[in-house]
């Protein structure tokens, strides 16, 4: 007999589950393309997911994307037709040239003619779109220029000093152009045609003042550009070719002894852009950062290496500190812009520091301080790093050049040292012997407590290790004396390191062994008496048992404590 109870509990519960699906339903939202009646057609829903619903790979552009197309599109045809303007003008005066139908003044004056033109046109049009406008105003440009150097330089029509008259003003139409269409192509074009008249006008090679004040104007005149329309572009591009330019015009004039005129103009041009620099962060509430102290580094490096070569040729022993001085003098700056900003200025730290690091390197170490105490001032370098990171601020990327410049110093030192086993050993040598590992493991256990320095905590006791090899092996004249010391080294590390619970010095002391068993096997041993042969072998046998027994222990010792 069937049991309806149990049937009436099924269909409850058949019922409930119903309601529950119908509830969830009714709780789903309705499709943006389904109208309120049919939500619950599930069929017309799903015909309609599956025609709606875009593919994948026809998945439509935006309006931004579109507009940044159309522009890209249009700036390129912009440029196209104001470059085919130009060569058509070029081609009409070669066409009239050929035919003679215009005489040389007249070849020129229709080409001035057309670049006015082109500029006129560009702004009437600005009002509507400025970028765009702009493309025929520069066009412009680079027909005066090209008509004012073939005025005197095909045709003797004007003369050198008028020329170069023109040039200016060009460039500073050139520089109220790039004000208005708010592009730096214009300031392009005035940089490059005022730094180029030197080469394409050789009466102004004839005096080294006349060059260096020509130069010097220019330099004035485009940082104070720069500083006041609040573009660096500017200010870096004149920053480097008027180093370049000037350099390669001097080194070619026929004067004698121009090098004390090219020594101020290079002095000359790093204060005035130190100070242009400086201006510009604080007039335009714009101090530099760490990318666009990249884009300087450059400009100084050719500065250093320029000036640098100039003093070594003429006044050899002031050059290192004619060096200092102009380090000095950016370190000014650096200090007086982050007391007028009030603020950290990153980049000018990193310019700074790496300029700093150039001088205290090369001026300092290499050149001024003498070969017996280069040694002595990789003992200096590790603390005075330590030092510079302690007391100054700011972030990592920005301070990093003097302390590396101090871990070359020290590398540099450390290979000079270890590289001198077989000099006579004296009162010096034997301190710097016994000093290196003391600095390199006091400096191992101090950077394993800051777990930014953990990177450098095996590098440091390795190079211990091999120190400490290499001070044995100069102090000692025996062989079997040096294999029986570097195996007491290997014990005594592992000993410490039971002590302090250091798994990674106990490991390090395998390195220390494997030299001295590779000492013992492959130099020991040859061309050895028996007797000699087996105390080694003895010594060899006992230090590492000993050290295989203790270290075994390492595996129930816990890691330090970070």
């Amino acid at each position: 007999m069937p049991d309806f109870h149990d049937t009436e509990q099924r269909l409850q519960a058949i019922e409930q589950r119903l309601e529950r699906l119908e509830q969830a339903m009714l709780a789903r939202p309705a499709p943006v393309w389904a109208e309120p009646d049919d939500i619950f057609d599930i069929d017309e829903v799903g015909a309609e997911m599956v025609t709606a619903e875009p593919s994948l790979s026809h998945a439509p552009r935006t309006q931004s994307d579109t507009h940044s197309r159309t522009l890209a599109i249009g700036s390129l045809l912009g440029w196209s037709g104001a470059t085919a303007l130009v060569v058509a003008m070029a081609y009409l005066i070669r066409l009239a040239i050929d035919e003679g139908w215009l005489t040389p003044a007249r070849q020129i004056a229709i080409a001035v003619a057309f670049g006015v033109v082109l500029i006129a046109c560009g702004l009437l049009l600005r009002n509507r779109d400025r970028v765009y406008a702009g493309y025929l105003p520069a066009g412009g440009i680079i027909v005066l220029f090209l008509s004012v150097y073939g005025a005197h330089l095909f045709y003797p029509l004007i003369p050198a000093s008028f020329a170069m008259f023109l040039v200016m003003g060009i460039s500073i139409i050139s520089l109220w152009l790039c004000k208005v269409f708010d592009s730096d192509i214009y300031a392009f074009f005035a940089v490059v045609g005022s730094y180029t008249v030197p080469f394409l006008f050789p009466q102004l090679r004839g005096a080294p003042i006349d060059l260096v004040i020509y130069f010097s104007v220019w330099s004035v005149l485009f940082s104070t550009f720069s500083v006041i329309i609040g573009r660096r572009a500017v200010l870096l591009l004149s920053l480097y070719l008027a180093l370049i330019f000037f350099d390669l015009i001097w080194r070619t004039n026929a004067v004698s002894e121009p090098w004390l005129y090219a020594l101020m103009f290079q002095c000359v041009q790093l204060l005035t852009f130190a100070v242009a620099t400086l201006a510009f962060a604080v007039v335009r509430h714009d101090p530099m950062r760490i990318d666009t102290a990249y884009l300087y580094l450059p400009a100084l490096l050719i500065f250093y290496a320029l000036q640098y070569a100039l003093l070594q040729a003429h006044l050899p022993d002031y050059a290192p500190w004619i060096a200092s001085g102009s380090a000095l003098l950016l370190l000014a700056v650096y200090v007086i812009a982050r007391l007028l900003l009030k603020r950290e200025v990153p980049g000018g730290q990193f310019l700074v520091g790496a300029y700093l690091a150039l001088v205290l390197f090369h001026a300092g170490y290499l050149e001024s301080l003498p070969e017996q105490w280069q040694s002595w001032a990789g003992l200096v370098a590790a603390p005075l790093a330590m030092l510079f990171l302690k007391l100054t601020q700011g972030p990592m990327q920005s301070r990093w050049p003097v302390p590396l410049a101090f871990a070359v110093i020290f590398l540099i030192s450390f290979v000079q040292v270890i590289s001198n086993i077989e000099h006579p050993v004296t009162f010096t040598n034997t301190a710097l012997y016994v000093l290196y590992p003391l600095e390199l493991y006091a400096a191992y256990f101090f950077s394993r407590r800051f777990a930014a320095l953990g990177v450098f905590c095996m590098p440091l006791l390795y190079a211990g290790h091999v120190s400490t090899l290499c001070a044995v092996a100069y102090l000692i004249d025996t062989r079997l004396a040096v294999s029986m010391l570097w195996g007491m080294v290997a014990l005594t590390t592992l000993v410490l390191a039971l002590e302090f619970r250091d798994r990674a010095l106990g490991q390090s002391s395998l390195f220390i062994f494997a030299i001295a068993g590779a000492k013992v096997l492959f130099y020991d041993l040859a061309d050895a008496t028996p007797l000699i042969r087996i105390a080694c072998l003895i010594a060899l046998g006992l230090s590492f048992y000993a050290g295989g027994w203790m270290y075994r222990k390492l595996d129930f010792q816990p890691e330090p404590a970070k």
